[in-house]
């Protein structure tokens, strides 16, 4: 991965952080959200992330989002 590619990822994650603290705590998802989020601002703190497990955190991060948005509308 290139620095190009590593920058957008640390920026999708940055963007990803408050939109999971968002997920309502009724929500199934919500327990997920908050230990994803709080591994994602870990991570990101890091001088040299790994990225591949970055890749991971933010690719979950949003199919729960997804899936949490989609139990709001049931």
């Amino acid at each position: 991965m290139n620095h190009y590619e590593s920058a957008s990822l640390i920026w999708q994650a940055h963007h990803l952080i408050p939109r999971l603290e968002r997920v309502t705590p009724d929500s199934s998802w919500s327990h997920r959200a908050i230990g994803l989020r709080r591994s994602l601002l870990q991570m990101v703190q890091q001088p040299a992330p790994d990225e591949e497990r970055l890749y991971a955190m933010v690719a979950y991060g949003f199919t729960l989002l997804e899936n949490a948005a989609k139990d709001k509308l049931r």
